[in-house]
């Protein structure tokens, strides 16, 4: 069996989205029995816990916690407080080019503060034979330092870089773009295979694609989390919908506006207007930050009553509130700027099996993360490039819903198991396996 080890900066337990992708692969790779050692930053005492993540499993994974420091952390708190009110990743946001540029090189500095303790420790703690592979994890560039350096001095035999999102974009300034097209381009080659998880985002890494090199895994789910959810008692319980007839939910970041949900509150509207669906027959659940966000979606269409909101909540609290509701909302963003990007809250929509409302938005039609739901069936897809003709699909559904509701007493949808199933993460784990080990070289 194989010994691998895992860079992350995001891994169990910690209660990002983030720490899903390496969590669940190094899951299924020692479930297979191969041994993982995981590098990852320290986790505060304070920091929430995903409980959904420590499976069995997790016992078996050795782990090497390497701090950032203090003055990183006291830094990344002001900066969280204000960052809600900004756009995520792909956008540049409210923070003017200067602030973007301190940002970043702030970042770099950090990164290479802790890929030199990393590196230290890691050597403090080889095993007696070098690591098969080693697997690093962006969006931090500390873990693809460390990763090279394993690789350069024979720590490990091969290094699979996971990318899942390219480090250039559009919306950065010229000076930052650069820098990470030179940073990016390094890394590419200087690995065996680059990951990235969205097919239209493969155009932006030409080093590791002309070099044969780049390959696509997408992310995925995990069903035994389902198990989690039901046996987890410790959170607490979701509100009753009481009278309310449609329940939808989101659970997530909107940043600062750029996931908008305006055209799915915009037919809402219009279905009561025509008498299709009551005033009061409308809850709409959210679990995340952005709650200020939301209700000026909301208040704009006249339904800042039919909010609920939880505020931050742990994973497992997220996935409940959602398998409880009729239909869960999916929210992305496709431009001729941003391409491709494919957020991890899709995949476990399609866990929970709810009827799905995927909104894009975007000048883009034809969205990779659209063309998913699609092949699934998991529900309706609107692209704001489409507004027109796909506003009329989103009405017809909602209206479906409803009806189902009424009459049948609980939504559902007729999703096409085969195709989902290629998004578990058994199978996507087989796959990061055949690269770990050069099979699929």
């Amino acid at each position: 069996m194989g010994s691998f080890l895992f860079v992350c900066t995001a891994f169990a337990p910690k209660n990002v989205i983030g720490s899903v992708r390496p969590t669940k692969i190094a899951k299924y790779l020692v479930r297979a029995g191969h041994d993982v050692t995981v590098v990852m930053p320290e986790l505060p005492p304070d920091e929430p816990r995903d409980s959904l993540l420590m499976t069995p499993e997790m016992e078996r994974v050795r782990v090497i916690s390497v701090p950032y420091g203090k003055t990183y952390h006291r830094i990344r708190g002001r900066y969280r407080q204000g960052a809600g009110r900004e756009a995520g990743a792909g956008s540049s946001g409210g923070a003017s080019p200067l602030k973007q540029l301190a940002r970043f090189v702030y970042g770099l500095y950090s990164e290479a503060c802790w890929a030199r303790r990393a590196r230290k420790l890691l050597v403090k703690n080889l095993p007696v034979r070098p690591f098969d592979a080693v697997f690093s994890t962006y969006p931090n560039l500390g873990t693809h330092w460390v990763a090279a350096q394993a690789r350069r001095r024979g720590l490990a035999r091969r290094w699979v870089a996971d990318f899942r999102d390219p480090m250039v974009y559009d919306w950065q300034n010229s000076l930052q773009r650069r820098l990470n097209r030179r940073l990016q381009g390094a890394v590419e080659r200087r690995c065996d295979a680059a990951v990235i998880v969205s097919r239209d985002a493969m155009e932006k890494f030409p080093v590791s694609g002309k070099a044969g090199k780049l390959h696509w895994i997408p992310n995925g789910f995990d069903s035994e989390d389902l198990a989690g959810i039901a046996d987890d008692t410790g959170e607490r319980d979701i509100r009753s919908s009481g009278d309310r007839q449609l329940v939808l939910s989101y659970a997530g970041g909107l940043y600062g506006g750029k996931r908008d949900l305006t055209a799915l509150f915009s037919v809402l509207r219009g279905l009561m207007d025509e008498g299709q669906l009551p005033l009061n027959g409308l809850l709409f659940r959210y679990a995340g930050g952005d709650e200020g966000v939301l209700h000026g979606f909301a208040e704009a269409a006249g339904l800042a009553d039919s909010l609920e909101c939880m505020g931050r909540v742990s994973r497992a609290e997220a996935l409940r509130m959602q398998r409880e509701s009729d239909a869960v909302v999916v929210c992305s963003h496709n431009s001729r700027q941003d391409r491709g990007i494919m957020t991890g809250k899709a995949y476990e929509a399609l866990m929970l099996g709810r009827p799905v409302v995927t909104l894009v938005n975007g000048d883009l039609a034809g969205s990779e993360l659209g063309q998913m739901m699609k092949d699934v069936n998991a529900g309706v897809v609107y692209e704001e490039a489409e507004c027109a003709k796909d506003a009329a699909a989103l009405r017809d559904f909602l209206l479906g819903l409803y009806r189902q509701k009424t009459e049948k007493g609980a939504t559902f949808q007729p999703m096409d198991q085969e195709r989902k199933a290629e998004y578990a993460y058994d199978r996507i784990a087989g796959k990061m396996l055949k690269l770990l080990t050069g099979e699929a070289v």
